[in-house]
C-alpha cells in the first residue's frame, strides 16, 4: 500500500496528481483542499491528524473534513471533543523527550506512529521543515518545533520527502 503524509507547505507546488495517486491519503491539521488549490494539494483524503487546543479550531477544520477518519496522536490532547478518535501513541512521551527544547509537530508525531506503530512505508509531500514558518503562525519567528533535527529523524525514517 502507497501511504503519502502531506504537509501543508504546497502552495504552487503543482503535486495533486501525484498524491491522489497514492492508496491512502493522510493530510494535516489545516491542510484543506479548496477549489483554488487542489491543483497543487490534491483532491483525495483518507485521513485527517491533527492537534489543536482550540475548539474553534477544531470545528472549523471538522467541517472541511467531514466524512474522513479523523486521528489526533498528540497524547496530552485530553480535550472533550477529540473523544472517540484520539489515539495514544506508544512512543509520544520518547518523542516529546527527544525534542525537549522543543515540542514536536503534528507530521512528525504521525509520521512516527505511521511508521513505526502502524508498519507503513510512508512519502512525505509538502513538508519545508519549518523554513517558511509554520500554517499558524506564517512567519518563521518562534516556531515551537525544530525544523532541522525533524528533518534529520524523518529522513532516517519514511520512504521519499518530495
Amino acid at each position: 500500500m502507497r501511504v503519502v503524509l502531506v504537509g501543508n507547505k504546497l502552495i504552487e507546488s503543482n503535486q495533486g496528481e501525484l498524491i491522489d495517486s497514492y492508496d491512502l491519503v493522510i493530510r494535516l491539521n489545516g491542510g484543506i483542499v479548496t477549489l483554488k488549490n487542489k491543483h497543487h494539494i490534491g483532491t483525495k483524503t483518507d485521513c485527517w491528524s491533527f492537534s489543536t487546543k482550540s475548539k474553534a479550531q477544531y470545528d472549523g477544520w471538522h467541517e472541511s473534513f467531514r466524512g474522513v477518519t479523523k486521528l489526533t496522536l498528540n497524547n496530552r490532547c485530553n480535550y472533550e471533543f477529540v473523544e472517540g478518535f484520539r489515539v495514544e501513541h506508544p512512543a509520544y512521551d520518547e518523542l516529546t523527550a527527544e525534542y525537549a527544547h522543543s515540542r514536536p509537530s503534528t507530521g512528525l508525531i504521525t509520521a512516527d506512529y505511521l511508521v513505526r506503530v502502524q508498519g507503513f512505508d510512508v512519502d512525505l509531500v509538502g513538508f519545508d521543515f519549518f523554513s517558511s514558518g509554520t500554517w499558524y503562525r506564517g512567519s518563521n519567528e518562534n516556531i515551537p518545533h525544530d525544523g532541522d533535527n525533524e528533518r534529520d529523524y524523518l529522513t532516517g525514517l519514511v520512504g521519499n520527502i518530495l
